[in-house]
């Protein structure tokens, strides 16, 4: 599953081969991968990270080619257990490209390309995702690159008013009662609505992803 718009694009990517063959993108004067051996240097940079680690989810901060992202779901997959592997990639351009070049979609795995963060944070798939506290993998040239853009991920604070939850609500008619509350300020006042109007509020699980949504955002 792919979700992308045109939020990065730059016109100083190339496309250069490995000794063995194999494509390796190159943007802004930066090798994202080993002009070597990229799966070899995969398989080194995953088991750093699942060393000790036994954790289902992870979100990888990155894409490039996927060289790791294939590796870690390979194995991941040979634990024999379910898994779930979010991708952050900001470069729409180099995800059109490894569709090209590579075009290798792992089972499992969700790409969210080149949105902003905002938009990112009013996904609920994502949402739900960051509640169950992935393990977190960043390729380190793209983290390089797009640096600003990764660290507004990492230390992005949501809004705590009414209004700005609203997009997250998906039955028409609790998300229109919630709109003539957009006054509120202090989205925490929500138990106490609840409480009170609990008859509507019965129709959507919404409430308690958004207050622990709140918590993985401090």
């Amino acid at each position: 599953m792919a979700d992308h718009n045109s939020f990065t694009k730059s016109n100083s990517l190339e496309i250069v081969y490995s000794k063995k063959g194999l494509p390796i993108p190159k943007l802004e004067d930066i090798f994202i991968h080993s002009q070597y051996d990229p799966e070899k240097e995969a398989e080194t940079f995953i088991n750093q990270h699942l060393k000790n680690n036994d954790n289902h989810n992870f979100l990888l901060l990155g894409l490039g080619f996927g060289y790791h992202l294939e590796n870690l779901c390979q194995r991941l997959a040979q634990r024999k257990t379910s898994y779930k592997v979010i991708v952050i990639e900001p470069s729409v351009e180099l995800f059109e490209n490894y569709k090209t070049l590579r075009g290798n979609f792992p089972q499992n795995v969700e790409f969210h390309v080149g949105i902003n963060i905002e938009t990112l944070y009013h996904n609920k798939n994502i949402i739900e995702f960051l509640t169950q506290k992935p393990s977190v993998i960043a390729q380190p040239q793209l983290l390089q690159i797009f640096n600003h853009y990764f660290q507004e991920l990492l230390t992005y604070k949501g809004g705590t008013t009414i209004k700005s939850i609203t997009p997250l609500i998906n039955d028409d008619e609790v998300r229109q009662y919630f709109s003539e509350f957009h006054e509120l300020t202090d989205l925490f006042k929500l138990p106490e609505i609840i409480k009170q109007q609990n008859e509507i509020l019965c129709k959507e699980d919404f409430i308690p992803l958004i207050i622990e949504s709140l918590n993985v955002q401090q």
